[in-house]
């Protein structure tokens, strides 16, 4: 057996790498120097260019943080939170840390932003050295996780940062199945040292949020681990079953199982949540197959640098070609490690199953559940399996601590790949670039304008209203507000507390001009009145008032944050059901004989729901909504307009209506139908 072939045996048995040779220590300068160079030029475009396209979801960092301060809580309680995402493992926190220096601006939002991202980096470092055990590896992964992979990636684990320290758990938990695998029948101080990680992280994964720290990250995680551990080719099926009780999984488990309690019992009581609308059952037969289908085309479209390929200059042609080479790569390293097991060592075979895995769970749920799939973008919810399958890929290019040189040739090209893809990211980031909540240059227009009228508060829809107040640095508040079918209170992402801007006492209501129609004014000043004034600035228009018009609307309406007791409800309404009618609006006549006022305020709101049913009485997937434009106390009636799905499942014989409170339960035992009334429903 030649020298190589000892180098190859001596990791898949220990895991520990040979004394470094001089073209490794050149490799290794070289993967640093280029992860340092992507580190760079990402961070220019996050303090630079990005400003052009930054939009709400980034900005709730900086608001949230102030709120923090201004609560003295570490999870701020006067917010409407979405899907039970409490947003501390992400640039949350370091916004609150440094909220006393820096205050509610675009630096503060970008520094935390920024430490997320560097934080993502360290633990990709950390990982793949865990999982590879050489630190050419380990950089070169760093490099590839720090060039933001592709124009969706770079916004949501780089630039808004919603992903990024959850794509570092992730891959600290996957390290720790491999850490596992290396230490099977034996303890050290490196398995002692991640069984404390995977506790922590699990812990922590469950309390900030249990949909996507248990079911996105820890269950794939330990199904993973079980999978290798019964496949793996040692002991017999005895010892393959007790090694599934690793005491890393355990701990990870238990960390996962004490984070659920504390979530459940000392944080959730305490906030305001609004998830996202209750669905019935699984997607149609159809439906799934239609997702399945989509995906290889989504998976590509997904892995873009931005714009579509028509438009790229020859150079993107190129660093776009290169990243569809490594879309393959990504998809295929980690079947590709498990297919050849015997070739790795243990903990790359266990961490490529965390990453199949993850890839299983998400997939699933993008292919059965209804109304998730909607388009390319929701493969974000695949980012921690393309994190992980980054190092999968790495695993393969250097596979030993000692490779050909071929190999190295591939890895120095991965690398200078990374780079030219990291260095491209502000090509077409300008100041009149359209985007979530219009150009730079409007939205500083409008900034101005309000500033100038001396309003010092504003309603406007969400994609215009917190990247207001951070780029205004709070001159300027915004709060956001429906204005169809109804006027009032964002359902999420939604403050419980009321803030003047500095700029003055007005205040105002924010339309674009798309949004401004003859209806919508209509709904807005049967609400809230007349304006004193109207503006049109940047493609805006701003409703002014000198009346405090903003708290009514913001924190004083009446609404349900918390379940309503179904023994209080008492419904009757007409009709109870309708022949299908694919996109139309039912006009259904409600009438509250319960002792609670039906209002769809609130982050608990109560509707009527419609929903499809088969000949049966099966409930098929496909709802609808309703919403009560106005509070209907007890012994009161009025008409909500119900609208019904446009796709309606095939074999639907009807639409049932009723009651529902959103997120929490459908209450069609609580409703009955009535007779028609006297007089037509308008």
């Amino acid at each position: 057996m030649d020298a190589s072939n000892d180098h190859s045996r001596a990791r898949r048995t220990t895991g520990v790498a040979s004394p470094l040779s001089t073209p490794s220590r050149v490799a290794v300068f070289l993967y640093v120097a280029c992860a340092l160079a992507a580190v760079a030029m990402v961070s220019m475009t996050l303090f630079g260019d990005y400003r052009y396209t930054f939009h709400s979801d980034g900005a709730l960092k900086t608001i949230l943080a102030r709120q923090a301060w201004s609560e003295g809580h570490v999870i701020p309680r006067e917010w409407v939170y979405a899907n039970g995402d409490l947003f501390f493992i992400g640039p949350q926190i370091f916004s609150e840390l440094l909220y006393p220096a820096t205050g509610l601006t675009y630096l503060n939002n970008a520094l935390a932003d920024w430490l997320a991202y560097i934080s993502l980096v360290l633990a990709t470092l950390v990982a793949t050295r865990a999982v590879l055990g050489h630190w050419r590896g380990a950089w070169l992964s760093a490099t590839l996780v720090a060039s933001g992979l592709c124009a969706a990636s770079f916004e949501f684990t780089v630039a808004q940062g919603a992903y990024s320290m959850w794509a570092a758990l992730s891959l600290l938990l996957s390290a720790a199945a491999a850490v596992a695998a290396r230490s099977l029948g034996r303890a050290d101080r490196q398995s002692w040292k991640w069984l404390a990680v995977a506790a922590t992280m699990g812990l922590l994964g469950a309390m900030c949020n249990p949909a996507r720290g248990v079911i996105s990250i820890v269950v794939p995680v330990a199904g993973g681990w079980i999978v290798f551990s019964l496949l793996r080719g040692e002991g017999n099926i005895g010892d393959r079953l007790r090694g599934t009780l690793h005491p890393i999984m355990v701990a990870m488990l238990g960390g996962a199982a004490l984070g659920l309690v504390v979530n459940r019992y000392a944080i959730m009581p305490h906030i305001h949540n609004f998830n996202a609308a209750a669905r019935l059952g699984l997607s149609t037969p159809a439906d799934m197959w239609k997702h399945l289908i989509m995906l290889p085309y989504a998976w590509f479209d997904y892995l873009r640098v931005g714009v579509e390929w028509p438009m790229l200059s020859p150079w993107r042609r190129l660093v776009q070609a290169c990243l569809w080479i490594l879309a393959v790569a990504m998809a295929a390293s980690p079947v590709a490690i498990v297919l050849r097991a015997w070739r790795y060592a243990p903990g790359v075979v266990a961490f490529a199953w965390a990453t199949i895995a993850m890839y299983g769970v998400t997939i699933a749920a993008l292919v059965f559940a209804p109304s998730l799939f909607l388009g390319t973008g929701e493969l974000r919810y695949l980012t921690f399996a393309m994190m992980n399958s980054l190092v999968t890929v790495v695993a393969i290019v250097l596979p030993s601590s000692a490779p050909g040189s071929r190999r190295r040739t591939l890895a120095t090209v991965t690398a200078l790949f990374a780079v030219a893809l990291s260095a491209q990211w502000s090509i077409e980031r300008d100041m009149n670039a359209t985007g979530l909540g219009g150009s730079y240059r409007e939205r500083l227009a409008l900034a101005a304008l309000l500033e100038r009228e001396h309003i010092g508060a504003f309603a406007s829809t969400y994609w215009y209203s917190h990247v207001i107040t951070v780029l205004s640095g709070g001159s300027v508040e915004g709060y956001p507000v429906s204005i169809a079918p109804r006027f009032g209170p964002f359902a999420h992402h939604m403050p419980r507390y009321f803030h003047q801007g500095t700029s003055g006492s007005r205040q105002a209501i924010v339309l674009d001009a798309s949004e401004a129609t003859p209806e919508v004014l209509e709904r807005i000043e049967s609400t809230v009145g007349k304006p004193i004034n109207r503006y049109s600035e940047a493609g805006f228009v701003v409703l002014a008032y000198d009346t405090d018009i903003l708290t009514t609307v913001i924190k004083g309406l009446p609404g349900f944050d918390s379940p309503v007791d179904a023994d209080s409800l008492n419904v009757g309404i007409w009709p109870a059901s309708v022949t299908p009618c694919g996109g139309c609006e039912v006009r259904v006549r409600v009438a509250n004989h319960g002792t609670v006022s039906l209002t769809s305020d609130g982050s608990l709101p109560l509707m009527i729901g419609a929903f499809a049913e088969d000949a049966s009485g099966h409930r098929l997937p496909a709802e609808g909504r309703g919403y009560f434009q106005a509070v209907v106390p007890p012994g009161s009636t009025a008409g909500v307009d119900v609208h019904i799905p446009a796709e309606l499942p095939p074999g639907t014989a009807r639409v049932k209506i009723c009651l529902l409170q959103e997120t929490v339960a459908w209450r069609c035992e609580q409703t009955h139908a009535e007779s028609p009334p006297s007089e037509p429903i308008h």
